[in-house]
């Protein structure tokens, strides 16, 4: 499990979390939930580019170098301080950073734990690359901006009209063809650029996940040279590292196995083993249903892979309320029930209570709303409002009587 420490950064004051495979960050607009999993975010690339390439730790080492990189990459501007304080802990490596220090500690744990990972972040912005046709002219940073249309325009050119993405949360398809993006909805296909703002939002997010935990892994991608280079650089450096190690004890009833060993570690670090979806807010613009559908899939999609991960920030009731199901569905699900639980939600989107981390973020802190007592969300905090909301109306009945 991932430990998460982050103290006066932007909105944030003091946050201790642990994470799951399913993180829920909900709370108001402004209080901070983005930036927590930006941070997490950059954390586990931090994690992957050290362990793929020690060059990386000398260039993270040098004085500023890990800020500047968060700040840039994630928009950050104004959110460090000097008070500012970043610990992310995982099996393989623990990463330290004060601020007022400006230079980063990283500790190894153990490298043999490492997983190559691909890391997904898309953000709120998504509908750019269909509310703006020429979204490839435009002239922009080296940000999650730019990494988001770099993402989508090669994940976009893997679905044609004859291989289409099929969307089960809006019962339609997404393909490319050589006119440009298109939406096939009731039977009728549609530019990309004139469809709703709930397509706009959720088709990006969803063509992005199916690509990342999907067609990647069922797809052989071919490497490019520099990729073969490092690769097989990289299998020298962990047989030298591993292979003495594992074979110096001269017991050969272990021989295969150690020699297994090794081919695992290889494997872990050469080729994609899971991947860590960052999603801002998968609501926008959805009708309730919809979201919940969306949930549904995006749940189902981390399940086909014991190590995929979903963190992702809402100001939604309906995505909580429908994880709650999931884990519901999850627990009442056995043996003698098992096919009249998946008639009302498919098995492949149940979710384990021990999986999902939930948290409430306002006012500087976050604090995780999961009842242990009953394996849920807490059902008062999902949806505050609509209590205030009839305390209001029933104030309002009162004076009419």
């Amino acid at each position: 499990m991932k430990h998460l420490i982050i103290k006066n950064i932007g909105s944030i004051s003091a946050l201790d979390i642990e994470l799951g495979k399913l993180n829920v960050f909900i709370g108001p607009q402004g209080s901070g939930k983005s930036t927590i999993i930006k941070v997490i975010s950059f954390c586990s690339w931090i994690e992957k580019k050290l362990s793929l390439n020690e060059t990386y730790k000398e260039r993270f080492e040098q004085e500023s170098a890990f800020a500047n990189e968060l700040v840039r990459f994630h928009k950050l501007d104004g959110y460090l301080s000097e008070d500012s304080y970043i610990e992310y802990e995982t099996d393989v490596i623990k990463i330290t950073y004060f601020h007022a220090v400006k230079v980063p500690i990283f500790e190894w744990k153990d490298h043999a734990l490492f997983k190559k990972p691909k890391i997904s972040y898309t953000p709120s912005e998504r509908n750019i690359v269909a509310a703006i046709p020429n979204f490839m002219e435009l002239k922009i940073q080296d940000n999650y901006i730019r990494n988001l249309i770099v993402d989508w325009v090669e994940a976009r050119q893997m679905y044609s009209n004859n291989t289409p993405l099929t969307l089960p949360f809006l019962d339609g398809q997404f393909y490319m063809d050589e006119a440009g993006d298109k939406i096939v909805i009731g039977g009728r296909a549609f530019d990309f650029t004139n469809t709703s703002s709930g397509v706009q939002s959720s088709v990006p997010l969803y063509v992005l996940v199916d690509y990342f935990t999907n067609w990647q892994y069922n797809n052989k991608i071919s490497e490019n040279i520099k990729e073969l280079e490092s690769n097989k650089k990289l299998e020298l450096k962990l047989l030298m590292k591993y292979g003495e190690k594992l074979f110096s004890d001269g017991n050969l009833d272990k021989l295969n196995e150690n020699f297994n060993k090794i081919i695992t570690i290889q494997q872990n670090y050469t080729a994609i083993q899971y991947t860590s979806l960052f999603i801002e807010e998968p609501e926008q613009n959805l009708f309730p249903k919809t979201q919940r559908d969306l949930v549904y899939q995006l749940v189902k999609t981390i399940n086909s892979n014991p190590d995929h991960t979903l963190t992702l920030t809402t100001h939604s009731p309906y995505i909580l309320s429908s994880i709650n199901n999931l884990i519901y569905a999850s627990q009442v699900s056995n043996d003698d029930n098992s096919e009249a639980v998946a008639a009302i939600i498919p098995q492949e989107s149940h979710i384990g209570y021990a999986k999902v981390q939930a948290f409430y973020v306002d006012n500087g802190k976050a604090e995780s709303i999961m009842d242990s007592s009953v394996r849920q969300i807490k059902a008062e905090r999902i949806d505050e409002i609509s209590q205030v909301l009839n305390d209001e109306y029933d104030q309002l009945l009162a004076l009419e009587d």
